[in-house]
């Protein structure tokens, strides 16, 4: 079975595209409507699962690394990101009502290691659904993907369908980040050779499907898992589709900053968000898009100045910092096993 080539591929950024503008648009929600608020609950079953398995479908490399590799080149990375915009969201949150005099708990910055901030927790999921891939990747592929479902079925009955607790998120999508693994050639094949534009009807199907449930009163938990697996689909062919537009070139290069978006774009929502409640803008689809536009420019034109004043760490762990990392982690690992072995010779003697 032919693997998904190590270069990118389009459709595969076009889908994060579009994973992270449903995502700074659900993060709009002070510019919301009521109707727009059933359209972002819909929206809950795909913007999520989308981002993870797009994330998955090119683990197979790092499937390769010995663990010094997996921690410098994968993990420390991730983490380093994570606890850097964690702090500066801190500070923005917290540290400003500080300096203004009010008693706030400044060891809350701690909170960030078992309970994520809300715009950042899918950056420590998938440090861990990392980990997580790589410690199982010698079982049966097919073995960890039923042992995901299990776990995501039972998150979702005793948790809420939206966000909820991060332990119960981390549960409820794992399946679809080592799906992107397993089904990696299967999905390359479906949008690269097998794609053709009636495929194109299983999007509105599926919004229809979704909305419908959602203003009928149906148990959603019922339905969480088919409407997520039917997501995907509908997300890989409107990727599929963009790919084959004018729009694919922006849209991939939107893809390939994803991450710079996604730790960036509550600074200007939070200032939006102020000025809603002053009345700047009444709650509309103007206004959320407004939000959206905003938010994901000021996020790509900030990486970008800081990539030209030399503040491009903020965004990206030092090339040094981690090769040092993978080079202590290995000779950890080395010393580590001369003292293995030289207990198991004492132990013969």
């Amino acid at each position: 079975m032919p693997e998904v080539k190590s270069h990118r591929s389009q459709w595969v950024d076009i889908a994060k595209a579009i994973s992270i503008l449903l995502v700074v648009f659900h993060h709009s929600s002070f510019s919301f409507t009521p109707a727009m608020m059933t359209l972002d609950e819909v929206l809950l079953f795909f913007r999520m699962p989308l981002f993870f398995f797009a994330s998955g479908l090119f683990l197979s490399k790092m499937m390769r690394y010995d663990f010094p590799a997996l921690v410098g080149r994968r993990l420390a990375p991730l983490l380093y990101l994570y606890v850097i915009w964690s702090v500066v969201k801190w500070a923005a949150v917290t540290g400003l009502p500080y300096l203004r005099g009010q008693e706030v708990d400044l060891a809350n910055v701690l909170h960030i290691f078992w309970e994520p901030p809300a715009t950042l927790w899918f950056i420590y999921a998938l440090a861990l659904y990392s980990l997580f891939a790589w410690l199982l990747r010698k079982l049966p592929v097919a073995f960890v993907a039923a042992a995901a479902f299990v776990a995501s079925a039972l998150a979702l009955s005793v948790g809420p369908v939206t966000d909820g607790p991060f332990a119960l998120r981390i549960a409820r999508f794992f399946l679809w980040f080592w799906l992107g693994y397993a089904l990696r050639d299967h999905t390359a094949a479906l949008i690269k050779q097998h794609f053709r534009w009636p495929l194109l009807l299983v999007v509105p199907l599926w919004g229809w499907t979704c909305y419908h449930l959602s203003t009928s009163g149906a148990d959603l938990h019922i339905w969480a898992l088919p409407l997520t697996a039917s997501a995907l689909l509908a997300g890989l062919v409107l990727a599929g589709a963009l790919e084959r537009t004018s729009l694919s070139r922006p849209l991939a290069a939107l893809g390939r900053n994803t991450l710079p978006i996604y730790v960036a774009h509550f600074f200007p929502l939070m200032l939006l968000s102020g000025q809603f409640a002053s009345q700047f803008l009444a709650p509309s689809w103007f206004a959320a898009l407004f939000s959206m536009i905003l938010a994901v420019t000021f996020s790509y034109a900030a990486k970008l100045i800081a990539d030209q004043v030399g503040l491009g760490w903020i965004y990206e762990l030092p090339q040094s910092a981690r090769e040092g990392i993978e080079l202590r982690m290995g000779g950890m690992k080395r010393r580590a096993t001369k003292i293995t072995d030289a207990g198991g010779l004492e132990s013969k003697s």
